[in-house]
C-alpha cells in the first residue's frame, strides 16, 4: 500500500496500571471530540518495533504517553520533538527497543516514518498496583490535561502543515 495518510494520534500505555492508561484515555476523548480534521487515532499497549506498522505511511505522528520526570508535578503537560525527545514511559521501556532506535530500524529496513514527529507526555506519579482507575490527582485534573493536550495537538498539526505544504 503506497497511499500515504496525514495525521496518525497515537495513544501509548498500559490499560490496567491506573494513570499509565491516561493516553489510551486521552485519546479515545480526542476521537470522540473529533476536533483535528484527518486525524486517524490508535491505542498501543507496546512501544519498540511494534510501533513501526502503526506509524507506517503518515505524514505526522502525535505520541501520547505518560512519564515520570520526577521535576514536575504530576499533571504537567508538554511537548517535544524527535530532535530533543526525552524518555516517556512506553516509548521508552526497558522491556522493548527505545523509540528513537525503532524509528532509525524502521528507516534502515523501508518503512515510510512520518516526517513530523512529536510526543506529548503527562507526567504521572507511576504506581505499579494493578487497576483501571486514574488516580484521584490525575482524575481531579483531566479536563485540565485533555484541553492542554489538545492546544498541543493543534500547534503540532499547524507546524506539520506549513512543513509540509510550502
Amino acid at each position: 500500500m503506497n497511499e500515504e495518510k496525514n495525521i496518525l494520534i497515537l495513544g501509548i500505555g498500559n490499560e490496567v496500571l491506573g494513570d499509565e492508561s491516561l493516553a489510551l484515555r486521552l485519546t479515545v476523548d480526542l476521537q470522540q471530540s473529533d476536533s483535528i480534521n484527518g486525524a486517524d487515532y490508535q491505542q498501543l499497549y507496546l512501544g519498540g518495533l511494534s510501533i513501526l506498522e502503526c506509524i507506517e505511511g503518515y505524514k505526522t505522528l502525535i505520541v501520547l504517553d505518560t512519564t515520570h520526570t520526577q521535576e514536575e508535578k504530576p499533571g504537567h503537560v508538554f511537548g517535544m520533538s524527535v530532535n530533543n525527545f526525552k524518555e516517556t514511559l512506553h516509548l521508552s521501556s526497558t522491556h522493548d527497543v527505545p523509540f528513537l532506535t525503532a524509528l532509525e530500524v524502521g528507516t534502515k529496513l523501508g518503512f515510510r516514518i512520518p516526517g513530523n514527529i512529536f510526543v506529548i507526555a503527562v507526567e504521572i506519579e507511576p504506581d505499579l498496583t494493578l487497576g483501571t482507575s486514574l488516580s484521584s490527582n490525575i482524575e481531579n485534573q483531566y479536563d485540565t490535561i485533555l484541553s492542554n493536550v489538545h492546544k498541543l495537538i493543534q500547534q503540532y498539526v499547524s507546524i506539520s502543515k506549513s512543513r509540509t505544504f510550502k
